[in-house]
């Protein structure tokens, strides 16, 4: 009998001990995903900041730098009618009701398929930011447009809204689908928007670098922001196989 009850003591005692260590384990992986998410939040504030930096550093040197002047130099002198083709049709799908009612809806309905509520808060989230800070700063920093533009813009080079919402959109994309090709397409697609900015003279090349840096920003802070919700969303489509 006596032997009965030191088992039982026993059992109950590792039960014990197997849901406290269990609980530490849970705290530790909250506490561990909390700080990740923090720090992706982190990179994405620092990311908008260079941004904000080449802001700075261009007013302060002047209208043009060497650098924007040599890049745009190069562009117009390597256009010919194909490429120049290509640079509209990037311009056209970034700008006006494409750029914000075509893609961003495609983009949610896309989502809704593939039942992601999460993440299409995530990415409505990050194209939102990304609009404010674009128009804030062009709204600060007030640069003139090269003279040498082949397409009709608004006020404002700095920074490029086309280069910072090709970033937010092909980002998101690339965190949600979390697929090989889908990196390389939107690797791609945020390059050559930037490019064709600069090869239509619509802007500086500094405005296209400080746009995929506030675009990108924009989205790592919002996924800092969503990463249990979109980490749990993804699990649940995905559950793990024992």
């Amino acid at each position: 009998m006596q032997g009965e009850e030191s088992e039982k003591v026993g059992r109950n005692h590792g039960f014990r001990c197997a849901a406290a260590c269990e609980s530490g384990r849970s705290r530790h992986n909250g506490r561990m995903k909390r700080t990740r998410a923090l720090t992706i939040s982190l990179w994405g504030v620092a990311l908008i900041l260079v941004g904000v930096l080449i802001g700075v550093v261009v007013t302060a040197i002047g209208p043009v730098n060497a650098l924007d002047r040599g890049w745009m130099a190069l562009m117009v002198e390597a256009r010919v009618d194909p490429m120049v083709a290509v640079g509209r049709f990037f311009d056209w799908l970034g700008g006006g009701w494409r750029a914000t009612l075509l893609v961003p809806g495609i983009v949610v309905a896309a989502l809704a398929l593939l039942r992601r509520p999460w993440g299409i808060a995530f990415f409505a989230s990050s194209a939102l930011l990304s609009v404010i800070l674009v128009q804030l700063l062009k709204s600060i920093f007030a640069r003139a447009r090269p003279e040498d533009m082949l397409v009709v813009s608004d006020f404002g080079s700095f920074p490029s809204g086309h280069a910072a919402n090709a970033a937010t959109v092909m980002v998101v994309l690339i965190v949600l689908l979390r697929n090989p090709v889908m990196t390389i397409i939107g690797v791609v697609w945020i390059i050559a928007m930037a490019w064709s900015r600069t090869y239509l003279g619509a802007h500086w090349l500094t405005d296209t670098i400080a746009g995929i840096a506030i675009g990108t920003g924009a989205a790592l802070v919002m996924l800092g922001v969503f990463s249990a919700q979109l980490e749990k969303e993804n699990d649940a489509r995905h559950p793990a196989t024992v």
